[in-house]
């Protein structure tokens, strides 16, 4: 045998032995001449997450990618606060949001989450709009945001052309909220504090519908059975609440306890600085 080779170490459990007397195997990570790679069983044994999202969402936007000046997506927006435009979808649906009123556009921020960039939006109709399509219930989100500044009624999510259902931003007494939107507000839930981001679940289905927030409890309602009709980014109301974007997936379907389990582990992943997520 070539002594050069590094073969590490690497436990067998007992079921697997055959060989009773076996208790470890050794594996390359590299041969000679050729540098260090992966050869079998990697070595690092440490924790790790989901590289990727669940896959079968109808749209996907993240900060670091198509992100563009104009609703034409002919110029990127990559500097600190490059107005905000276009974002393309990661999904393959091109269900791309764009926005042509200069006034109504948000802003590229670099450097917001892990080194990450965000997308901020809300405030004055900044806003971000799909085409027009249904999106019948059940509808999941899942995103990484951040609220700024919280002022009630302003949403971060809406059908496209500023309808019914929306997640907006909801005041029960004195303590702000966030709240799924139709008829009225329900699947009330606090625990989206300011400035700092999370990750927020929310699922629109009838009776089925929720809010979570990280790792947190369910908070439950029925806002009824409204589709969407496309999705608007941002805020429809004109009220002057502000937050910031990192990712966002949607699903035409609920997904599983351990999908959605999937999903806030691969933002933990992707972005340390979050809180625990599972």
């Amino acid at each position: 045998m070539d002594r050069t080779l590094d073969f590490p170490r690497i436990w067998v459990p007992e079921w697997f032995r055959k060989d009773k007397r076996v208790h470890e195997m050794r594996l390359p990570t590299h041969l000679p001449g050729l540098g260090r790679r992966q050869y079998g069983i990697t070595p690092d044994m440490g924790s790790s997450f989901p590289a990727a999202p669940v896959t079968g969402m109808v749209m996907w936007f993240k900060s670091d990618t198509g992100t563009f000046q104009d609703n034409t997506l002919s110029t990127p927006a990559t500097a600190n606060n490059d107005p905000m435009g276009g974002w393309v979808d990661q999904s393959g649906n091109t269900h791309n949001a764009t926005q042509s009123n200069g006034a109504r556009k948000g802003v590229f921020l670099t450097n917001r989450l892990n080194g990450a960039p965000s997308i901020r939006l809300g405030g004055s109709l900044k806003s971000l709009v799909t085409g027009s399509f249904t999106l019948n219930q059940p509808v999941d989100f899942y995103c990484v945001i951040q609220q700024t500044t919280w002022v009630a009624g302003c949403s971060f999510f809406a059908s496209q052309g500023a309808g019914n259902p929306q997640l907006r931003q909801y005041l029960s007494g004195t303590t702000p909220q966030i709240a799924i939107s139709d008829t009225g507000e329900t699947c009330v839930n606090g625990d989206l504090s300011l400035n700092t981001f999370h990750v927020v679940q929310f699922r629109v289905n009838g009776a089925s519908s929720f809010i979570k927030v990280d790792n947190g409890t369910n908070t439950t309602g029925n806002p009824g059975g409204t589709a969407f009709g496309g999705l608007w980014i941002g805020d429809v109301t004109g009220s002057l609440g502000v937050y910031e974007f990192v990712q966002i997936l949607v699903y035409s379907s609920a997904l599983s306890t351990t999908d959605a389990t999937t999903n806030r582990q691969y933002f933990k992943g992707q972005y340390s600085s979050l809180p625990t997520q599972a």
